[in-house]
């Protein structure tokens, strides 16, 4: 028997007041998992069906077969990537199919429409940030297939209800070398002249702010306090989320000669290797994840107390998901997330930030924290 929480029951109230169908967009940690296994056994007491779950990673689909065995649902429940699913569905019946969209904002393209297109018994969107900022797949693609958002379970009222961690923000200035500010500057300037010369979106802008980006990112002041941050907040499960592999490659040399139990997770990597390193963070093998690009969703990881974000995102809804790695409820954990900026638009989006959730936001300079 699935043991539901406040905004559990409403949730799944709103949902089926839909016609079983819509998106239930919740903070991370806060039980998109076991909210879409309560809505099965809901659906199912009524009508005969079975569950069709679509994840983005190998990883989400091992935690989901977890989850779907400790309440005895494996003969009800199939759980694929949505890459397996491009290759057709096989033997699943979708007027027979609830079908579960875990991660859901990731499936708003054209591609996706192969299996989401389909007459499905009912339909479950879940995501902690349920927004496609480069394309309007959300308004086309996936609101037509998997109805609207239902219900929204912030950050705040998680907070409130204790459904999620405590944590501290830790905003650190990180001014950027005389060189880096000169590069940055010219970046600025091309910037400029380009988007007076073919506009904001031509593709040489892009590029442009790219590349600016990384300047700033990759900057000697983030990646040596970044160690330094470490060395003064040993033992603690951590993860650092950089800009590129050759970043990481030096924090984890870096570290690794510091004698700290540190690996680094990036796409040069192999997979068994990956595997892996997940592997043993979980189980305390190691105490520290460099990561590049990856972790920002789907990896659970309730021990982790600690973040370290290097590379700022533009995009919120990577920042909300990299934070969200902190917040699995664990008894007594509070958690610490750190973050540089170096210039006022990186510094107005913390300030945003820091009035959303956390009662205690500090901020220092770089070499202080």
């Amino acid at each position: 028997m699935i043991t539901l929480r406040r905004w559990q029951n409403i949730a799944r109230e709103k949902w089926q007041q839909a016609g079983n169908r819509g998106v239930v967009s919740v903070v991370t940690g806060g039980g998109k998992s076991i909210f879409a296994l309560a809505c099965y056994q809901s659906l199912s007491a009524e009508l005969s069906c079975k569950a069709l779950v679509v994840v983005p990673t190998r990883s989400l689909v091992e935690q989901w077969e977890a989850l779907i065995e400790t309440f005895a649902l494996q003969e009800s429940f199939t759980v694929v990537t949505n890459l397996k699913l491009l290759r057709g569905l096989g033997p699943i019946v979708p007027e027979e199919t609830l079908l579960i969209c875990d991660e859901a904002h990731r499936y708003g393209t054209e591609a996706s429409l192969v299996w989401l297109d389909n007459s499905w018994r009912a339909t479950l969107g879940l995501s902690a940030t349920f927004e496609r900022i480069y394309d309007s797949g959300v308004e086309e693609i996936l609101l037509p297939n998997l109805g609207g958002v239902v219900y929204h379970y912030s950050l705040q009222e998680a907070l409130q209800d204790d459904v999620v961690s405590k944590y501290r923000l830790h905003n650190i200035r990180a001014p950027l070398q005389e060189e880096e500010q000169e590069e940055y500057d010219d970046y600025s300037s091309k910037i400029g002249r380009l988007i007076s010369m073919f506009g904001s979106e031509d593709e040489r802008v892009k590029v442009a702010l790219i590349k600016r980006k990384k300047v700033v990112n990759e900057s000697v002041a983030r990646t040596h306090c970044a160690v330094e941050l470490i060395r003064s907040n040993t033992g603690r499960q951590t993860i650092v989320f950089c800009s590129s592999i050759e970043q990481a490659e030096w924090l984890f040399q870096t570290l690794s000669a510091l004698r700290f139990s540190v690996e680094r997770y990036h796409s040069k990597l192999s997979r068994s290797h990956r595997k892996s390193v997940l592997r043993r963070y979980l189980m305390s093998g190691i105490s520290i994840i460099i990561a590049v690009n990856a972790l920002d969703e789907g990896f659970d990881a309730p021990k982790t107390d600690m973040a370290i974000i290097i590379a700022q995102s533009n995009a919120d809804r990577q920042r909300i998901q990299r934070i969200g790695r902190c917040l699995r409820r664990v008894e007594g954990k509070t958690a610490d997330i750190f973050s540089f900026w170096s210039t006022e638009d990186e510094r107005l989006r913390l300030e945003d930030e820091a009035r959303i959730g956390s009662s205690e936001v500090y901020w220092y300079e770089a070499g202080i924290a």
